[in-house]
């Protein structure tokens, strides 16, 4: 049944009204998982989706914003966080930031999922407090989030890296930032700009041991001011894969005044010469 309700026209919805509103807790958690499947296919349709008057009855608006988000079917409430973000009424931006404090961490991962919409930027730091979530998924989910918000939410998750005391969390953050491929992101805005977070994060993920990515991609880049500023900043690190990265540039550098540097710093790294 579920299978063919959510192959109906959107604006045929209403006729869930019963079930939305029935006793029954699971009926509800139906009701509410059918109209997130029919909300995401017309999604899917339209770039700048959203929910009015126009595909969506009050009725059903209020239901959302008022009950089935505080429901006490937990499941019902998560399936009701994609539909709340779709949703053009004030109410459903706070009904959201209520289901990413829900006691169910189920719950928390559809809202925060949920959230990930460039509309919702100024909820930026209630997102940023599930990067300590006590579910791995949760803290994987806010990191994601985030980044859809660009440099903003590049920026809070850079700082919370740095300044969070939560190894899971660090942990975390640090693998989303290799798996989303920001460390080019990174890596331009430390070379085009003063002084920043960035060579902190640098010096955090070598001390992780993380550099392999960080490294391949400074390998291949042809910015001469990004590699000498990482010379100056961080090639004496000890981590083993910086330290290749510096021998390589010695060898090959066509820049003198860079190869000149990283052959300094490689004779201070070598044994031989009494170096760490």
């Amino acid at each position: 049944m579920k299978s063919a309700a959510v192959s109906f026209p959107l604006k045929q919805a209403d006729e869930l009204l019963p079930l939305l509103a029935a006793l029954n807790g699971r009926l509800r958690f139906q009701a509410v998982d059918i109209l997130r499947e029919m909300v995401e296919r017309e999604a899917a349709r339209e770039a700048e989706f959203q929910l009015d008057r126009q595909n969506l009855s009050p009725e059903l608006t209020e239901l959302f914003v008022t009950k089935l988000c505080f429901d006490e079917n937990p499941d019902a409430r998560a399936r009701s966080a994609l539909t709340l973000s779709y949703l053009l009424d004030l109410r459903a931006t706070p009904a959201l930031v209520t289901l990413l404090e829900d006691s169910q961490w189920f719950v928390r991962l559809h809202a925060v999922r949920s959230l990930a919409k460039r509309k919702f930027l100024s909820q930026a730091d209630a997102i940023g407090k599930r990067l300590t979530d006590s579910q791995w998924m949760v803290r994987e989910a806010a990191a994601r989030t985030l980044m859809v918000f660009g440099r903003a939410g590049l920026d809070q998750l850079t700082r919370h890296f740095l300044e969070t005391q939560d190894r899971y969390s660090r942990e975390q953050v640090a693998d989303e930032m290799q798996r989303a491929g920001l460390l080019p992101t990174l890596l331009a805005q430390y070379a085009s700009e003063p002084k920043g977070d960035e060579v902190e994060v640098f010096r955090q993920l070598s001390g992780m041991g993380k550099t392999s990515y960080l490294v391949s991609t400074l390998a291949s880049s042809s910015d001469k001011n990004l590699r000498k500023k990482f010379l100056l900043d961080l090639g004496a690190h000890s981590d083993p894969q910086i330290r290749t990265w510096v021998r390589q540039l010695a060898a090959r550098e066509t820049d003198l005044e860079l190869r000149t540097l990283a052959t300094s710093l490689a004779r201070q790294a070598s044994p031989e010469k009494g170096g760490t």
